[in-house]
């Protein structure tokens, strides 16, 4: 049995020898490892499993020297920053089971420096950086490119790409036979909305950051209409109601202690009258920059919301 551990020993993966079984202990609640989300626990592991093929490769003096953010990240619980600890993957299958059985290629920027791991793993391929930061949508592609049809995986007819898609044939001949990564990337929690109006949201589609447009929408305006018919907006950190925004829809707060009313405001998604779906707002072809990744978003009124 071999065990990789992530901080504070509360989240581990142990494998088993005996038919490649793999169990997951003390996974956040909810969490599911086929997930596009970012979950800091899981990238602690995948960054240890990184660390350990560069200690392979070389030594710990080498590691130390060159990799220091890396094994902070690791091992130092004061110092995180999981926001730079981004990676990307490609699943086999959503639905299969995982079993984490690795092998791995090594991609330098020099031969000195190990600058991004390939873990390739029957279920899932991930790319994984050695320095905060260096993963990017450039260098997944980059680095997508990079990778051999035959990974040595079964031989010289084992074809990499396919066996890593779930897509029909027919999709891959239209399109091309290629890996589709998801870049991962913890996202930056934002700052409440004022007393008197919401921001006016979209999503980065690169990195899944939910971004402020720069235009926010006054509640007289987002509440007034048929409070019958509403629509919800998508949690986030951003937009949050406040006491008497509850107040004014009917909410008896009287009895709710104030902890209960917080923890109420944290999880509720702002619902307001259809007639004011943000969706059918003026709005088409605009651009902005992402606040977390960088990329550029070009967005319209059906990619916004509240």
């Amino acid at each position: 049995m071999k065990k990789m551990r992530g901080y504070g020993g509360d989240f581990s993966i142990e494998r088993f020898s005996e038919g490649n079984v793999t169990v997951f202990h003390g996974s956040p609640s909810g969490m599911s490892l086929y997930d596009y989300e970012f979950n800091q626990k899981f990238s602690i592991a995948l960054h240890k499993c990184v660390l350990n093929i560069i200690l392979h490769e070389s030594d710990y003096s080498h590691s130390k020297k060159n990799h220091n953010d890396l094994i902070k990240f690791i091992k130092d619980p004061g110092y995180r920053w999981p926001e730079v600890w981004s990676y990307a993957v490609c699943y086999r299958n959503l639905f299969a089971q995982m079993h984490f059985e690795p092998f791995w290629h090594v991609f330098s920027s020099s031969a000195q420096e190990f600058s991004s791991i390939l873990l390739v793993f029957p279920c899932a391929i991930f790319i994984v950086g050695t320095q905060p930061n260096f993963i990017n949508p450039m260098m997944i592609e980059k680095i997508e490119k990079m990778i051999p049809e035959n990974l040595g995986i079964e031989g010289d007819e084992f074809n990499s790409v396919r066996y890593f898609s779930w897509d029909p044939p027919f999709r891959r001949t239209q399109f091309g036979e290629r890996f589709k990564f998801t870049f991962i990337k913890k996202e930056i929690q934002g700052e409440p909305n004022s007393e008197d109006a919401f921001y006016l949201l979209t999503k980065c589609w690169t990195c899944g950051q939910t971004n402020p447009t720069g235009t926010t929408l006054g509640k007289d305006v987002v509440f007034n209409g048929n409070q019958s018919q509403t629509i919800s907006g998508h949690k986030n950190s951003w937009n949050r109601y406040s006491r008497g925004d509850l107040l004014k829809k009917g909410w008896k707060l009287d009895a709710w202690g104030a902890d209960a009313v917080q923890a109420h405001i944290e999880k509720e998604a702002i619902s307001y009258p259809a007639e004011n779906d943000v969706k059918k707002m003026n709005i088409e072809n605009c651009m902005m920059q992402c606040l977390n990744c960088g990329w550029p978003i070009q967005y319209s009124a059906a990619d916004c919301f509240l």
